[in-house]
């Protein structure tokens, strides 16, 4: 059963990771979503050190306080700046929309 089921050649999760992050701009900020595609590159910056000047940030965890607490003191060094307390798609109390995290974290493209 080993012979056909093994996996260790596989790397299509890697390949992702790659094919997402080296293209970008040095120093860039990607903001992702879902599980693989987010894991895939957080893989290659942590444990490769592949593309580590680029800011992963992902959309699901924005949506946490805690997220911009413990992991904004981190992101200095792109001059992050988080518009309330947590994201969230739908308005309310205390968050911010992708819209006003845009505006203020915004950057031109690289030309």
């Amino acid at each position: 059963n080993y012979r056909t089921m093994v996996q260790s050649s596989n790397n299509h999760v890697m390949e992702l990771g790659v094919a997402s992050l080296k293209h970008l701009p040095p120093n860039s900020i990607l903001i992702s979503q879902g599980d693989m595609v987010t894991n895939s590159m957080r893989y290659l910056q942590r444990c490769e050190k592949f593309r580590d000047d680029v800011l992963l940030l992902d959309e699901t965890m924005m949506t946490y306080t805690w997220m911009r607490n413990m992991q904004g003191p981190h992101m200095k060094r792109w001059g992050i700046q988080f518009p309330n307390s947590l994201h969230s798609p739908r308005p309310m109390a205390g968050s911010y929309t992708m819209e006003e995290f845009l505006a203020v974290n915004g950057r031109n493209p690289a030309p």
